[in-house]
Order: structure tokens, then sequence, then C-alpha cells
């Protein structure tokens, strides 16, 4: 099962699951974020960077990812039951994930689902016979959608243990009253949140992690400046918003989790 912590510095969150765990919501991802890979899609700038993540989760094997081994609570006796031979612990591996990108992912990602939708079932069927998209049993959108229900989720839980409980539940309670669709949402955005937590110092990271879920529920006065901008950019170059970078959002290579 897929657990989600934050991390010793408050820098962002751990996901971490067994081999299968993260295969299961990797393949969860990549069938989610594949509807349209074009700029036009509503949800680009989302699918773009879940993708990310999915890449993160299929090299989940590779020698430098970091492994946990912890306390698979079967006891000797138990085993002894079952006439079996197996270790008393289990390997997970485990993705960092900085807090704004996953506050981000929680937020958002339920909003992707209906348009996501689309490619299952009969509706799949029907739009792979004109644009020749892919299309999936409908019996995997519904797990899908629950995979991903569980990181959300997590992810939540996460920062409830960084803010408060009460703090977490009038976050959700705004999210239910905005209902923002983060369609054509400017997820440079993200970067710049980022670069404002790593710049926080650590005793400060609760406050300024409850001020950055806010301005990622609801579209804060610096964001809509942002977005603003871009489009006005993107508009004189003839370009998308998502052609643009600002290098000043730039993080650190290397962040102290």
């Amino acid at each position: 099962m897929i657990i989600v912590e934050p991390t010793k510095n408050l820098t962002g969150v751990t996901v971490q699951g067994d081999y299968y765990d993260f295969s299961e919501l990797a393949e969860s991802i990549y069938r989610m974020t594949l509807i349209k890979e074009s700029l036009e899609d509503y949800h680009y700038g989302l699918k773009s960077r879940l993708q990310a993540t999915y890449f993160d989760m299929r090299l989940i094997s590779n020698t430098d990812r970091k492994v946990i081994l912890k306390e698979n609570k079967l006891a000797k006796k138990e085993l002894e039951a079952l006439n079996l031979a197996a270790s008393a612990k289990n390997v997970y591996y485990s993705v960092n994930i900085l807090f704004p990108e996953a506050i981000f992912f929680a937020a958002a990602v339920p909003r992707l689902y209906l348009n996501a939708s689309l490619s299952y079932g009969l509706a799949g069927k029907r739009r792979m016979e004109y644009d020749f998209s892919p299309a999936f049993k409908y019996a995997d959108y519904l797990k899908d959608e629950a995979n991903l229900n569980l990181l959300c989720a997590g992810i939540w839980q996460a920062l409830g243990k960084v803010i408060g409980d009460e703090e977490l539940q009038e976050l959700i309670r705004l999210r239910t009253r905005v209902r923002e669709t983060y369609f054509n949402y400017v997820t440079n955005y993200i970067d710049k949140l980022n670069l404002e937590l790593i710049k926080t110092d650590v005793s400060k990271r609760n406050e300024k992690i409850k001020d950055i879920a806010k301005r990622i529920i609801e579209k804060s006065k610096d964001y809509l400046k942002l977005e603003e901008d871009y489009r006005s950019e993107a508009e004189k170059r003839g370009k998308s918003i998502y052609d643009l970078y600002n290098p000043d959002f730039q993080g650190p290579k290397e962040s102290e989790w």
C-alpha cells in the first residue's frame, strides 16, 4: 500500500511503497494523462508534471533509489503456522515530491477525471475511431481513479501532520467552495512556490506550507498577475503559455529533504 509522509525538513513528502505499489500507480498515471498530448489539452500543465512523477516511479528499481525496510508484522508463530519461510521485513522504495508540487497534485488531479474518462470503455472506443487515441477498459478507469485518490488522500494526510488537523479541514472546505478547475493553469507558478519553500527557514515552514496550500487551492493575486503576464507574452510571441519559462524560478538541483 502507498504511504505518504512529510520529510524531515518539511521540504516535501516521501511516497513509499513496494515495487508493485509503484508499478500500479505509475500505470494509472500513464493512462490518466494520455488523453491528449497537445498544448490544447485543458490539463496539459498538470498532466506534464504528473508524467514526470510517472517516470520517477517507473525508475524505482534503479540502484540510486532509496530503499526502506519495513516490518511486515508477521509474527514468527504465524509464519510457522502457515509453514512459510519469509523475511520479517518488506522492501519499500521511495520517491520524494516537493510540498507545493504534492499539494498541487492533491488539489488538481481529481479535476481531470471527467475528461480522462473519455479514453475508457465505450467512450474510449468511439474516440479511437476518429482520432486514433488509445482506448482502455472501463474497469481500468475505476482502478486508476482509486489509485490516484489514494495518492491524493496520502498527500492531504501528510499535510495534516504538518499544519494540524483543523487547518487541514479548513483547506478542504475551501477547496470544496472554490472548486477550481485548473484548466490551462500556469504550472510555472508551482516552480515559484517550490523555490519559496526551499528558501524558507525550516522552523517557519509549517506556516509557509499552509500559506502555499491556500494559494494553490484558490488563485492568489500573485498567481493571477503571473498568469496575466504569461498570457500576454505568449500572445506576443505566438506561443503557448507552456512554451514560456522564468529561469528565476529554477530551484537547486539537490534539496535537503
